[in-house]
């Protein structure tokens, strides 16, 4: 019989492959693709006050 630490060790272990098998799909890809997407807007957004800053300086 397995303790219940060895039992939630293995739950935990079993958890983390399925998301590291999940990281690496096609539909990670996707995401990851998004992420950038709104990373980009974030940065345009960003330099886009800071010229209008600069400008009225």
């Amino acid at each position: 019989m397995k303790t219940i630490e060895e039992m939630r060790k293995k739950g935990f272990v079993l958890m983390y492959k399925e998301k590291l098998r999940e990281a690496f799909t096609l539909d990670w890809y996707f995401k990851g693709y998004e992420k950038l997407i709104i990373l980009g807007c974030f940065l345009w957004t960003v330099y886009s006050i800071f010229k209008f800053v600069k400008g009225l300086i």
